[in-house]
Formats: C-alpha cells, structure tokens, sequence
C-alpha cells in the first residue's frame, strides 16, 4: 500500500508501561513509514486542530490516513473526529473488561492487542473475533543485550543478584516476592534482592516504608531503589545483575520481564497472561499457578473484576535457590532467553507485523470515501 500515513495516539511521557509501549512502537514505524505522533496527554483545543487539519489535508491529497490509539480501550473515543481507518491498540490485564472499555469499543474498526491471552479475554468479554489482531511488543535489541555496558557500582559488589523491575503493587505480587526472598536465604548468605520499584498512582509512595511494614528477618539483602533515569542505565544494571524475579499475578505484556530475558538474565516468572506469549520451558523457570478472583478494591472498575494467577511461591523459593546453586545452568537458560527475545520479539519485527496486518485488512472502500464527510463506522 502507497501514501500510507500513520497517526499514533499515545502517552510519550512517564515510565509506565502504556508510555513506554507507544515510544518504541512509534519509533519503529516511523523508520518504515511516515508517522504523526501524538500526545493525547498534552493537547489543547489548537493542537487538537492543527492535527485534525493535517490529517485531512493528508486524506484530501489521497493519502491511506491509518490512526492508532495506543492507550486503553476508553480512548477509543478520541478516534471518531480523524480521517481514515481506526485502530485501538490495547493490552489488559484481567479476565474481565472494564463497561467504559467495551462502550468504547464500536468506535474503533479494528481492535489490536499484544497477546493471544488478551486476544481470548476480548472475544471471551464479547468483541468480534475477526475484528482482533495480535500485534506483539518488544524489545530495542541495540539496547537491552547481554554484550553493553554494565553498571559499576553492582559489579563492586560480588554477592549473587537478584533483580525486580516494576510497580510496587498486588498485581505484581510484590510484597509476596520480597517475603519469600527473605524467607528462603539467610544474612549470612552473599545474596541480594535488588528493586526498582514504584507506584505512581499512589500519593506519597516510599518503598523504604513499605519494606518496613514487611518486618523483614534479613533487610540487609534488600536493595531498593525507584525508577532509573534512563533505557540505557537499565540496561546497564539488567547485565549486572545475575536473575530475574517475575511471580507476577498478571501482566499486559510485561516489558521489564522482556528486557531482562534480553539481556541474559534467567528469569522466574508466572506463566500466566502476557509473559506465556514470549516464555516457555527452554528461555525462563516457569512457575505454577491457580486461578483466584481479582479483590473488589484492586485495579479492576466492575461487580464481577475477573480473577488472575496466584503464583506458587513455595516452588518459587525453590527455583531461587535451583538458580543460586546452580549458576552455569541458570546462566544457559539466560543466553538461550537472550537469543529468542533479540531475535524474535522486536519493536521492529511488531511494526512489520502491524504493517502487514494493515495492508491485508485496510478497507478498499476508504479510497472512495466522500472527502467532505468524515468516514463513519456502519
């Protein structure tokens, strides 16, 4: 397809997952096609015109006009006003879909997300199952890779490294983990827990406090930090440090997991929702789940949240303590993981997959659309 314009809507700002997933996306169809990115954050009235305008200056001069909100579902509701073809580009992470989600839907034409999980939860909650498309996340393999730069002050210290990366939070059994650490080794053993961790969505958050509310045995094997500055120094600290922790209750995607299993690290995590599209048994330690409901007070706005995985943590114990003992054969299932993640699940290879999905699906009719009228949805 020729004169192909995509419009990305996104957050390009902050750390949090949706942000960072319409960063690395936007740039990697960017170096394919041409691209106008916008922040559904930072819009005024005039910016939203100014868009608005070109677009359809696009459209009016026969350009395939293609917009991607790249948020949650509910914004859906920006798309209407805009030229072209829409898409809503969105991960989740329960069995159930928020009312405002599923109002949103028919807005959209066609509806992507990350996963063949999240794909069975929308058809499970009632979207058209020819409507969903999977369109994977990734990782940027120039920067997360075992062979870069590592992080100085880690390397000075020789004791065995555990890492976590992510919000502090029930979803991401975070609390559950950093018990079970402290549990299964002792201080005298040359082993740290290291965290980057945060919660942005609540006011006043200190990781030191609510390492204090856990009355940990041997706090001495904690380190905690809050989010680095930069890709780059999280690289940096991934390959200087020696596993992974994930035993997370649900995920979207999971796009710290990703970067670490890039940069070599064996990672223990829940094979359950988002990570099951990029893990198996040969490039991560699996861990065992059950089902249980979603609290009523957690992330999930409905009567009936859905339910996510409540990891086993005893076999977690044991495969943190497997990977300490066993460092060459933690260390060859990091390099197999490094291998598939840098090879196989790209930013790029995700932007040569919306592509295709876009020139395979894109409507003929869209070439003979009225140019004074916007192209409604039947």
């Amino acid at each position: 397809m020729e004169n192909l314009i995509l419009h990305v809507m996104g957050v390009y700002q902050g750390k949090s997952g949706y942000s960072l997933h319409t960063i690395q996306f936007q740039q990697a169809l960017a170096g394919k096609v041409t691209t106008l990115a916008t922040d559904r954050l930072l819009w005024t009235p005039q910016d939203r015109q100014i868009v608005l305008d070109q677009l359809w200056n696009y459209h009016r001069q026969g350009a395939n006009v293609v917009n991607i909100a790249v948020s949650p579902m509910t914004f859906a509701i920006a798309l209407p006003p805009y030229p072209g073809w829409k898409v809503s580009f969105s991960v989740w992470e329960s069995t159930k879909l928020e009312s405002e989600w599923l109002q949103a839907a028919p807005l959209a034409h066609r509806y992507w997300t990350a996963t063949q999980w999240n794909r069975q939860v929308y058809v499970d909650n009632g979207l058209p199952a020819d409507k969903i498309d999977v369109v994977p996340e990734g990782v940027d393999p120039a920067l997360f890779n075992p062979h870069g730069p590592r992080f100085p002050q880690l390397d000075a210290d020789p004791r065995f490294k555990f890492l976590s990366v992510g919000k502090f939070e029930d979803r991401k059994n975070s609390a559950a983990m950093i018990r079970a650490f402290d549990e299964e080794f002792h201080q005298q053993e040359d082993v740290m827990l290291l965290l980057l961790a945060d919660n942005q969505f609540v006011a006043d958050f200190d990781l030191n406090k609510e390492l204090e509310r856990l009355n940990l045995k041997n706090p001495r094997n904690i380190g905690a930090g809050r989010w680095v500055p930069t890709a780059d120094t999280l690289a940096a600290i991934y390959r200087s440090c020696n596993a992974f922790l994930a035993p997370t209750r649900a995920e979207g995607w999971g796009l710290p997991i990703g970067e670490a299993m890039a940069c070599g690290l064996p990672t223990i995590v829940t094979h359950y929702s988002g990570p099951s599209e990029f893990t198996n048994g040969d490039n991560a330690l699996l861990l065992d789940y059950k089902l249980i409901p979603i609290p009523r007070d957690g992330f999930v706005k409905a009567n009936d949240p859905g339910v996510w995985a409540e990891p086993d943590m005893d076999q977690f114990r044991r495969l943190m303590r497997w990977v300490y003992n066993h460092r060459q054969q933690a260390a060859a299932i990091g390099q197999r993981a490094a291998l598939e993640m840098t090879r196989d699940w790209t930013w790029e290879k995700a932007a040569d997959k919306a592509l295709a999905l876009i020139r395979h699906h894109f409507p003929k009719q869209l070439a003979q659309q009225p140019l004074d009228t916007y192209w409604r949805l039947p």
